[in-house]
């Protein structure tokens, strides 16, 4: 061995002391690895990762009773599992579950599981005004799901399969007493959640039917009387009182009610009408929209001319239009301050009265209404020029151009009103306009033991807004009887805008050949217009048998970071290097193939971003001290998480 032979090492070796000495005593620096094999891009946003696939994977269900069902909300909140159209509900319904269950074949689980939260899923399956499909993802790629038809189509199973009188068991076992006023959908969710818990609730009604303005005053062409009919026997068997034709304030005071029960929920709703006090507002043929409707759906045959003129754009000024028709009249005109694209009626609504011969009159407001020997004989409008200030403040402007229309009954879809007499001096507080002050998350009034419920709490909104605040002062309710705090450690509904995706199309959305499963939307068939305004029957007839798994079929179960092989992921990728391949198993969309080249990714993070289900992620956790990023091209198993598989499986017959 030569000399040098034995020093080399040796001086290797000082030199490293040497360097480290330096590096000890030197301030931090951050280096770059001299020979790395790639450059990376600098959108690095880390390596794809699969969290999961549709093998072996149950429907995702989201069901507890009523008071833990909150908490489970803010579980998978916090775990980002709550899918936008849940999110999206005032009453949280798990329309991603149903969906699944439909898509199974498991219709009467998916009704129940409706149920749970929404205390009348067909009647939602009729009128509801869907907020959940306005933030349903697959409406950011094709057409939303379905999922308010889903509603009836689960309903008319259940209904023909399972129900029949004395079906249900009283649930019923506490000795405590919850009066609640008003059985419109606000009280019956009261009930029904105060019942689960096992209360009396006994709803003291002062018509002779269940339902509120779900009977008085929605069209019979919208909703069927015999569905509502059956929904609220449901509630009875499990345990709800009801005494009908009870004027509160009348045949029994608030103050009678607080003695004789627990605690007592006012959930009478805006049951009155409103009628604009312009020059001939008084004379006979005015109507306002709650009144007429009234008698119209009670079967009262209102009294019409030839010619009507429905002031207002809104959804119950849809249903003032056409249900003139109905009434005999041969022309109706929906005059309203906005504009057509503006209109605050849904668009099949106003769709709807457009095809039955409505004709509207956009951006006019009303000036006066004509008057000869006290009847009506026209109304003149004025020309809109603007509704709001440069503020943002409501201020109608007019352009001076008017217009008469010749008509014989004029009706007010204005708005509504409360008929409160029954709280006078009963100690609940009122604001300077007359609504009855509470909480609006709990309903808690000055009164102890004194709640509001639905639209007394939130003002006049819509049905499922109702029911979801219904769902709170259930609670409360239970609260109050238990002597707990009304507001400690109560967790709110959830509602997550942050999982919401803005829509990748704005205008038309694009024409897929095929896109996920299922394909385009499922349009449910209606009745001819001119033949349903002879006959009063239904605008929506059902789907025949089979499209309502096609349409379930189609939701992408958001949020369960579970691939049903949307290829979203693969549209979107800027360099090719996903690949995914799907089978249909008849009753879902499942993943046969997931390839993802790593070699050719320039870590953009698109196929994370758009990911519906939030399956695949993008995080720095592999070496990446590599000769060949050809290396870094792995298998479908290398991704996927560890997870166990359930007892059973939906058949594919789609049974139950």
């Amino acid at each position: 061995m030569s000399l040098d032979d034995l020093v080399r090492p040796w001086v290797g070796i000082a030199k490293g002391h040497i360097e480290t000495m330096k590096r000890m005593v030197s301030p931090p620096v951050t280096r770059m690895y001299p020979h790395e094999p790639a450059q990376l891009s600098p959108r690095w946003r880390g390596p794809l990762r699969l969290r999961g696939v549709m093998d072996h994977e149950p429907p995702p269900i989201t069901d507890a009773p009523p008071l833990e069902f909150n908490d489970l909300m803010t579980e998978l909140h916090e775990e980002q599992r709550i899918a936008p159209c849940q999110g999206g509900c005032p009453a949280n319904v798990d329309a991603r579950g149903q969906n699944a269950l439909v898509a199974a074949g498991r219709y009467i689980e998916a009704y129940n599981i409706v149920r749970r939260r929404n205390v009348l899923p067909a009647v939602l399956g009729y009128v509801c005004n869907n907020p959940c499909e306005d933030v349903c993802r697959r409406s950011y790629l094709d057409d939303p799901i379905a999922i308010r038809q889903l509603h009836r189509a689960c309903y008319e199973v259940y209904d023909r399969e399972v129900r029949y009188p004395g079906h249900l068991a009283s649930l019923v076992h506490r000795s405590e007493h919850v009066a609640i006023v008003g059985a419109g959908p606000a009280g019956l969710a009261a009930a029904y959640d105060l019942v689960q818990m096992g209360y009396r609730a006994t709803i003291y009604e002062r018509e002779q039917i269940a339902g509120g303005l779900l009977v008085t005053s929605v069209p019979l062409y919208r909703l069927d009387r015999e569905v509502v009919t059956k929904e609220i026997a449901d509630l009875a068997e499990l345990g709800v009182e009801f005494k009908f034709g009870v004027t509160v304030g009348t045949d029994v005071t608030l103050d009678q009610l607080k003695v004789d029960h627990d605690a007592v929920i006012v959930a009478v709703g805006y049951s009155g009408g409103r009628v604009l006090p312009i020059p001939g507002h008084d004379a006979e043929g005015v109507w306002s929209a709650i009144d007429f409707l009234y008698e119209y759906c009670m079967g009262k045959n209102p009294k019409v001319g030839p010619e009507v003129v429905v002031i207002g754009g809104g959804d119950v000024g849809c249903d003032c239009s056409r249900s003139a028709l109905r009434c005999g009249a041969t022309s109706s005109v929906q005059a309203h301050v906005e504009t057509r694209e503006e209109m605050p009626g849904q668009a099949i609504e106003v769709s709807g009265a457009i095809e039955e011969g409505v004709i509207l009159f956009s951006s006019w407001g009303p000036d006066e209404i004509l008057v000869e020997g006290g009847k009506v004989v026209g109304v003149r409008l004025k020309k809109v020029l603007s509704r709001f200030d440069a503020t943002g403040k409501w201020n109608l402007q007019y352009s001076g151009e008017s217009t008469v229309i010749p008509c014989q009954t004029v009706v007010f879809a204005v708005g509504q009103s409360l008929q409160l007499d029954f709280l006078e001096g009963s100690g609940v507080e009122f604001d300077a306009v007359g609504r009855p002050i509470c909480a609006q998350a709990t309903g808690e009034t000055a009164v102890p033991g004194v709640f509001l419920a639905g639209d007394l709490a939130m003002g006049p909104k819509t049905i499922i807004i109702a029911i979801g605040q219904a769902h709170e002062a259930a609670i409360s309710a239970h609260r109050y009887i238990q002597d707990l705090d009304l507001d400690h450690d109560r967790p709110p509904p959830v509602h997550p805008p942050e999982y919401y995706l803005e829509k990748l199309y704005t205008s038309t959305p694009p024409d897929f050949e095929w896109f996920g499963p299922g394909g385009r939307r499922v349009h449910m068939p209606e009745s001819e217009p001119q033949k349903r305004i002879r006959t009063g029957g239904q605008v929506e007839l059902g789907w025949p048998k089979g499209d309502d798994h096609k349409e379930a079929i189609r939701c992408m179960r958001c949020q369960t970071q579970v691939c049903v092989a949307c290829t979203m992921c693969a549209r979107v990728c800027p360099d090719n290097c996903i690949d995914v391949q799907g089978y249909d198993t008849g009753y879902e969309r499942r993943v046969e193939r997931y390839d993802f080249v790593m070699e050719w990714c320039c870590f953009c993070g698109f196929c994370q971003d758009v990911c519906p289900t939030q399956t695949l992620s993008l995080s720095a956790s592999f070496d990446y001290a590599t000769r060949s990023r050809r290396e870094l091209f792995y298998d479908r198993e290398k991704m996927l998480r560890e997870f166990s598989a359930p007892d059973e499986l939906p058949n594919k017959d789609g049974l139950p």
